[in-house]
């Protein structure tokens, strides 16, 4: 994870940036903080606006929309035990690590 992505000027090696949106990208990763994998880097079609990996992975100046919950997930709802998640019936989400190798943008 030492060689993620994890801010504007690191990113800007992958992608071009107007002035106007690597501005707003500063200020969105100062609150929800951005990591991505060289890999997942890779994987990203810079000339599709809609590549779902970017979605995911790259924040969106839709992000200063204060509207909605911090938690669109339930987790604090559904934390059971600390580093267990049980959200549906028939399954669980054992968190082994507090760390995640990239900052998907549903949860950051």
């Amino acid at each position: 994870m030492e060689n993620s992505i994890c801010t504007v000027e690191q990113l800007k090696k992958y992608a071009e940036l107007s002035d106007d949106v690597e501005r707003k990208l500063k200020r969105i990763i100062q609150r929800h903080p951005m990591r991505i994998t060289p890999y997942y880097m890779s994987l990203i079609d810079w000339d599709n606006p809609s590549d779902p990996i970017k979605k995911m992975a790259v924040p969106s100046l839709e992000e200063f929309n204060l509207e909605g919950s911090y938690d669109t997930s339930g987790e604090a709802e559904n934390t059971k035990l600390p580093g267990l998640q049980h959200k549906y019936s028939e399954t669980a989400l054992i968190l082994a690590t507090n760390r995640c190798a990239i900052y998907c943008r549903h949860c950051f």
